[in-house]
């Protein structure tokens, strides 16, 4: 079964309704450009509030960067320092044409998944933009780490996305939002439908 994450996530309300409708993992951005930052307080507000088999993703910019947090999950974008930090770590590719898919075999060191994101210029990540699926396709025969597809995925695409990939999960947070920062119920509702109604799809 795709796992599913909502990225994004700035409140208790919007993270408690991502869980109770299926979500894997709820992220939060550790990154203070961010619109959708939130703070180590904040973070753990809404921590408390999951089921206790839901993660909690912190997206930094660099392992360290994510530590005061105490997360279970860090989704990192750039090699920092290498150190037991005691969480689950996903590395993120940002993908533009088919010769980033070259860094999946430099890819740094430690990580327990990859996340393959879309390139774009001066944003790290949630530009709600997608990139070719056939090369996630590609680079999912690259590694024996889990992918986890991100970038521009929608209520409307997803199914078909994940279908194509055959990702271990998937990532979204522009695309099931009311405006930045907060979440639609509806488009939740539909983006994990769309997930498991490809799971079936696949299945047969």
């Amino acid at each position: 079964m795709t796992r599913i994450k909502i990225c994004g996530i700035t409140n208790c309300d919007d993270a408690r309704l991502a869980d109770e409708l299926g979500a894997d993992a709820i992220g939060v951005i550790g990154v203070p450009e961010s619109p959708r930052y939130v703070s180590p307080k904040r973070a753990e507000e809404i921590r408390a509030v999951l089921r206790p088999f839901t993660k909690l993703v912190v997206v930094a910019r660099t392992v360290a960067d994510a530590i005061v947090y105490s997360p279970d999950v860090i989704q990192y974008y750039e090699k920092g320092p290498e150190f037991n930090c005691g969480a689950k770590l996903i590395c993120v590719v940002r993908i533009g044409t088919e010769s980033d898919l070259s860094l999946i075999a430099a890819i740094c060191p430690g990580p327990s998944g990859l996340l393959l994101d879309s390139l774009t210029k001066n944003e790290l990540g949630g530009s709600g933009k997608s990139f070719d699926w056939s090369l996630a396709k590609k680079a999912n025969r690259l590694t024996d780490l889990p992918i986890i597809l991100a970038g521009g995925l929608t209520p409307e695409n997803v199914q078909q996305a994940v279908e194509l990939v055959l990702p271990y999960a998937v990532d979204v947070s522009t695309g099931v939002e009311e405006h930045v920062g907060k979440k639609s119920p509806r488009l939740l509702e539909k983006f994990i439908a769309g997930v498991r109604a490809a799971d079936v799809a696949i299945a047969q």
